[in-house]
């Protein structure tokens, strides 16, 4: 019922791999599918992106309440036919919400704390306030300050339209390339390239919380240079 679709995304295993990052984990849901099965399949690598293969059959499933049982552990499931292309699929996703992605973070073990800062620091830019309250809440919990885990939301929140270039990519986002290929290596640890060929945006938040705890683990803490 399960199988695991990596670059180039054109073959796939089955769910027992380890999935490397911009993996798409693929469901196929049948009559005696178990939502919970789906639920502790994904919650086991919550950084691939979620496709649920549904069967065309009249009044089955309630759509609407399998996507409720699935926002604890996948915030964009996305639902297809059996045999279209999970990776377009993926693709075409609307991009994440701000919450959707501070709520990814709070549901990784030992980034509870830090997630929950990073809703509060959101909600004070919200709402106008000062967010330097937070800048020592984070950097007790994180080798990112909090201006790079804004540029880690940025860059989740990224939509890559096919056959675009780099420059035409980072244009579209009102920043040029040399910018954005600083971004991404220094917030996810990977190339604009790699970037650019890996789809799905969970696997971004994903790289940058590893990263985030290779540094600290080197290091015994503090934050990151802000350069």
């Amino acid at each position: 019922a399960c199988r695991l679709v990596s670059l180039p995304y054109v073959a796939s295993t089955n769910c027992r791999a380890v999935p490397c990052l911009g993996t798409i984990m693929v469901w196929h849901l049948d009559t005696s599918s178990d939502a919970l099965a789906l639920v502790e399949a994904h919650s086991s690598a919550p950084w691939c992106s979620l496709v649920v293969e549904v069967p065309l059959i009249d009044g089955w499933p309630d759509r609407n309440a399998l996507f409720d049982s699935l926002t604890s552990v996948a915030c964009l499931p996305v639902f297809v036919a059996p045999g279209e292309n999970a990776a377009a699929a993926v693709r075409n996703r609307r991009p994440p919400e701000i919450a959707e992605i501070t709520r990814f973070v709070t549901q990784r073990p030992g980034y509870e704390k830090l997630g929950a800062h990073l809703q509060q620091l959101v909600r004070a830019e919200k709402g106008g306030s000062s967010a330097r309250s937070f800048r020592r809440h984070v950097s007790l919990c994180s080798r990112f300050s909090p201006r790079h885990w804004k540029w880690v939301i940025q860059l989740a929140r990224i939509k890559l339209l096919p056959g675009e270039s780099a420059e035409a990519l980072a244009g579209r986002y009102q920043t040029d390339v040399r910018t954005l290929r600083h971004r991404i290596r220094t917030c996810l640890d990977v190339s604009l390239d790699q970037f650019r060929q890996l789809v799905g945006w969970e696997w971004r938040v994903e790289a940058a919380l590893r990263l985030d705890a290779r540094k600290r683990a080197e290091s015994g803490g503090g934050r990151i240079n802000r350069s």
